[in-house]
């Protein structure tokens, strides 16, 4: 893989998604929570980039790979999409670094293309049924969804991030996001979210590829939801946990250690 940036396109069911490959050696896919966006993400591509072949791509719905419409767009769908990714890269066994929804995507990947796959660093994705009260925090994001679609995307937002630790000194992250990204999150909350918080990830086909997933836990989350999710996921597949630094946002508030996590797990 040649240093610098090159950019490929992969065809993913008739959709063009346009792919950045950053940096040379070890192909590392980046696959970040929320919209798939890299919004907050640019230190810690600036710093994994320096250490592998970073790839990123618009995930399907947003960016340059946005679709028309309002049909719900499902972690299977998205997984789908990443699977086409590695074949465009044709660079053997790739690891995957993803955090929230990019690391359930990921995990779904992972099943359904274990040889494309090296390792996965899952942070917290947020596989809800894998929770004795799931239903509970099924709940709470139905509330968010139907606050976007009855009030808005502003006010959805704000509900959401009131609730999601942490800077990584333990006390509530200060978040904004800028009135242009609000459309990209309102493509999320209608047509994603749902079906994250839902899909259900197979026990069995997750023991299948177990030496090849590596749960990670922000230091801040043992006592949240999505740490807790964490937990179960590393009892499930008998393999521990990584602990970063930080909580749910440790990619964005705290780029330096994760990258050093990310560095440490594929030995890059």
């Amino acid at each position: 893989m040649a240093s610098g940036i090159r950019r490929l396109t992969a065809a993913a069911e008739g959709l063009p998604i346009q792919v950045t490959v950053r940096g040379s050696g070890t192909p590392v896919l980046l696959l970040p929570g929320a919209t798939g966006m890299p919004f907050g993400y640019a230190p810690l591509i600036r710093l994994l980039s320096r250490k592998c072949g970073l790839v990123t791509y618009d995930r399907r719905g947003h960016g340059h790979s946005a679709v028309e419409g309002d049909e719900p767009v499902s972690v299977t769908d998205h997984a789908r999409d990443a699977e086409a990714v590695l074949t465009a890269l044709d660079e053997g066994p790739v690891h995957i670094v993803g955090s929230s929804a990019g690391a359930l995507i990921g995990l779904e990947t992972l099943i359904r293309c274990p040889q494309r796959v090296g390792t996965v660093l899952a942070h917290e994705p947020p596989a809800v049924p894998l929770l004795d009260d799931a239903e509970r925090w099924q709940t709470w994001y139905a509330d968010i969804v139907g606050i976007n679609r009855a009030l808005s995307t502003r006010a959805a937002f704000d509900y959401f991030f009131a609730h999601v630790l942490s800077d990584g000194t333990g006390e509530q992250a200060a978040i904004g996001v800028p009135d242009s990204q609000l459309p990209e999150w309102d493509v999320y909350l209608r047509r994603e979210l749902t079906g994250i918080v839902t899909h259900p990830l197979s026990p069995d086909a997750l023991r299948a590829v177990r030496e090849q997933i590596v749960p990670a836990l922000g230091a801040d989350s043992r006592e949240r939801w999505h740490g807790r999710v964490v937990t179960e996921l590393s009892r499930m597949v008998d393999r521990p946990a990584l602990e970063v630094p930080g909580g749910h946002l440790a990619p964005t508030y705290q780029p330096v250690p994760f990258a050093e996590a990310v560095s440490r797990a594929f030995a890059l």
